[in-house]
């Protein structure tokens, strides 16, 4: 339901609980690391929720942000990935800077993984039953040869663990080398996705800031002054 509250004459707020604004902004500085992503940004997409103050004055609305309720922020590839696919996946991750948990709530900063310390130690960890199967194999082999007879079905168990090293061992390897591969061409993406974007916004501000000189000049020719509040011409020359 919505709610009056008057405030000074005419005036008053009206409330209610779904009443809410959404802010994006651009953030640049601090490289931080984000989630589900492989590369520090220097740059970042902020998104903002806020309750809403809905206010009557001068006979119309205005709609203010009100407390804030959570706070995230993407890189520009996971932002643009955002609107260009909705109703795809489980979404596009984000990365939670801050919350309302009863109050406002600055959540820590995510430590980066090592890309390479993480696939050293899945190799190792597979290397490392490699040779525990080894062992066992060589172990059963001697016992064998100790025997002065030995039966087929004897054998079977270190024929077992023989085709684990010579199969199962190198399609393992093959399987975390090529993810590991995968990663490394997901990460080069994503920094030549963030590095292609920071030389377009700069190109952007450039031919801005070109534009803006260019009008500034060509007003002074023609002996119009450029106006503080709009940046441009005022008068009857360069009006929309």
């Amino acid at each position: 339901m919505w709610e009056k509250h008057p405030t000074f004459r005419d005036e008053f707020d009206v409330t209610h609980p779904a009443f809410g604004v959404v802010q994006v902004s651009r953030t640049s500085g601090g490289a931080r690391s984000l989630f589900m992503s492989d590369v520090k940004h220097d740059h970042r997409i902020c998104l903002r929720i806020h309750k809403a103050q809905h206010r009557r004055h001068l006979n119309s609305y205005w709609t203010h942000a009100g407390d804030k309720l959570i706070e995230v922020e993407m890189s520009e590839l996971q932002f643009a990935q955002m609107i260009s696919s909705m109703n795809l996946g489980s979404g596009v991750p984000c990365t939670l800077t801050c919350a309302r948990e009863g109050e406002m709530v600055r959540l820590p900063a995510i430590d980066p993984d090592d890309l390479t310390a993480v696939f050293s130690s899945e190799i190792k960890k597979q290397t490392s039953q490699a040779l525990e199967s080894a062992r066992k194999a060589h172990s059963l082999l001697l016992e064998l040869m100790s025997q002065k007879t030995v039966k087929k079905k004897e054998l079977e168990p270190l024929a077992s663990l023989l085709y684990s090293l010579s199969q199962l061992l190198p399609s393992s390897m093959q399987f975390i080398q090529d993810q590991f591969q995968e990663a490394m061409e997901h990460t080069t993406e994503q920094a030549k996705a963030h590095a292609e974007g920071h030389v377009l916004r700069v190109l952007q501000q450039a031919g801005l800031a070109k534009l803006k000189e260019k009008n500034h000049d060509e007003g002074m020719s023609l002996g119009v002054h450029e106006s503080p509040a709009l940046g441009g011409a005022s008068g009857g020359a360069g009006g929309l």
